[in-house]
């Protein structure tokens, strides 16, 4: 089942420099962004990079966003996926209400910004106003999520901003979030066509398909998140070391046979080069095979966490 993410944008962040949509996308398959896009005007969220020429700049900006929804990097939150008939549990009730009264404390604690003249509380003011705004936000991120997971095929976990994780009880959303902090984070000059070039390799989606398979099954366990970290980490810790010794092994081989190779033509000895010759064609085969047979080694369940960091 599709992992997806909701994740309410920055609006001091255009889309191309943001660092934890970034991240996401080699988390998810999809991630829903918050508010909806609705056209390429929202000052906040589709605000182009004014350097240069300004409609140039606004095409490509434009450009991007296309480009990241054919791709499914991305996706809007429609109407339609929050049904205004649809009947609310307990929960999106109380996430509503979380939301309307974050907004209006917020709200309260600005008009007190307009009328202070004291630096020190004017700080403290901003700092509070800014909380509890995000908190606000974050009571609608849930909320959309589990509106989404009502309407949409596949699982959806909230991105918060108060703590920068996942909200919610459940072993799988622990193992989701131990599997993304282990996932690299792109820096601003990372392209996007990098990460999506990533996300479509045929091998790298096998890897990451064996990896959604080991966040079930750790979910299904009755290991604490402490247990699924160490795990998580003696997999990577393993993967690593057998890759590394598997592909010195071969470079190794590769090398003695160019060398051999290389001496008995030197020295005439022509049927000792032509087979050797031929073990060249093999061990050329072999390099055919050597993501095939990386699939075999041992920690292969996270082999797209550490592949992901090898690229990014």
């Amino acid at each position: 089942m599709a992992k997806n993410a909701v994740y309410r944008v920055n609006a001091l962040v255009s889309i191309p420099d943001d660092i934890i949509l970034k991240r996401m996308a080699l988390g998810f398959d999809t991630i829903y962004l918050e508010p909806p896009l609705r056209g390429y005007t929202n000052e906040g969220l589709l605000r182009p990079k004014l350097h240069g020429d300004f409609m140039e700049g606004f095409r490509q900006y434009r450009a991007l966003l296309v480009y990241l929804f054919e791709h499914r990097v991305i996706s809007s939150l429609e109407p339609s996926h929050v049904s205004e008939n649809q009947e609310l549990s307990e929960v999106e009730q109380d996430l509503l209400d979380c939301w309307l009264s974050g907004l209006t404390q917020s709200y309260m604690v600005r008009e007190k910004i307009e009328e202070t003249r004291n630096v020190a509380e004017l700080d403290t003011l901003c700092a509070n106003a800014d909380g509890l705004l995000d908190a606000a936000g974050d009571s609608l991120t849930r909320f959309r999520a589990i509106s989404l997971a009502k309407l949409v095929p596949g699982e959806f976990y909230p991105i918060l901003r108060t703590d920068r994780s996942f909200s919610g009880q459940g072993t799988k959303m622990t193992v989701i979030r131990l599997v993304v902090d282990s996932l690299p984070q792109p820096g601003v000059d990372t392209p996007w066509e990098a990460i999506v070039d990533f996300r479509s390799d045929e091998t790298t989606r096998l890897q990451y398909l064996a990896l959604i398979n080991w966040i079930n099954e750790m979910a299904k366990s009755l290991l604490t998140a402490n247990e699924i970290n160490e795990k998580l980490e003696y997999l990577l810790m393993e993967y690593k070391r057998s890759i590394e010794r598997h592909r010195l092994k071969w470079k190794t081989g590769m090398l003695e046979i160019l060398t051999a190779a290389a001496a008995g033509f030197f020295t005439g000895n022509i049927p000792a080069s032509i087979n050797l010759l031929s073990n060249f064609v093999k061990v050329g085969s072999t390099a055919l095979n050597l993501q095939e047979e990386e699939g075999k080694l041992p920690g292969k369940e996270i082999a797209y966490i550490y592949h992901a960091n090898q690229n990014f």
